[in-house]
C-alpha cells in the first residue's frame, strides 16, 4: 500500500464557534453586549445590546440612569464566518417605550465580533470573544469595545 499526499482540504480544521451563551466579561462600563450562538456556531439566535443613554437623549428628557435596550433582529441576519468573525450594520429606531420617555430616536448601529478559540476553556472565565459596537445617537460614547466569556447554559 502506498501512502500519498493528503490535500490540505482533508486536514481537520479548528472547531467552529461554540454554541451557547456569550456574556459580559468584566470591564465594560457603558454598554452590555450578550448573545446566544446556535446553528452549529454560525448564527446569533438571541442577542442583546443595552447601554447608558447618550448625553443628547438625556438633554431631551431620557433619564441618565435608564438602560437603553437596542432592538436587533433575532436571529441576526449576519453569519459568523469560518474564521470566527461577524460584522453587522443597520439603522435602529427606539420608540418612546424603549427609551422610557417621550423621546424616539433613530441611529446607525455597527457591530463587529471576533471569536477566539483558546485551547482550554473555563466556563464564565475564559475570554471567548471581543468586539466593538457603535450606536452613536443612543449609547454613551461613540464606540465601545467589549469582551465576552462563554456560558453554554446562558439565555437572554
Amino acid at each position: 500500500m502506498t501512502l500519498g499526499f493528503i490535500p490540505a482540504s482533508a486536514v481537520a480544521s479548528s472547531p467552529p464557534v461554540r454554541n451557547g451563551g456569550y456574556v459580559e466579561y468584566p470591564g465594560s462600563p457603558n454598554i452590555v453586549v450578550e448573545f446566544v450562538v446556535g446553528s452549529h456556531g454560525t448564527r446569533l439566535n438571541e442577542d442583546g445590546v443595552s447601554c447608558k443613554p447618550d448625553a443628547a437623549l438625556v438633554a431631551q428628557g431620557v433619564t441618565a440612569q435608564a438602560q437603553q435596550n437596542v432592538p436587533l433582529p433575532e436571529p441576526l441576519p449576519a453569519r459568523i464566518t469560518p474564521e470566527g468573525n461577524l460584522s453587522y450594520s443597520t439603522t435602529v429606531t427606539l420608540t418612546p417605550a424603549e427609551t422610557q420617555s417621550t423621546v424616539s430616536v433613530t441611529s446607525p448601529l455597527i457591530l463587529t465580533i471576533h471569536f477566539l478559540r483558546p485551547a482550554k476553556v473555563v466556563v464564565g472565565k475564559t475570554l471567548m470573544a471581543t468586539g466593538t459596537v457603535s450606536v452613536p445617537n443612543v449609547c454613551l460614547g461613540s464606540s465601545t469595545h467589549f469582551r465576552l466569556s462563554w456560558d453554554p447554559s446562558a439565555r437572554l
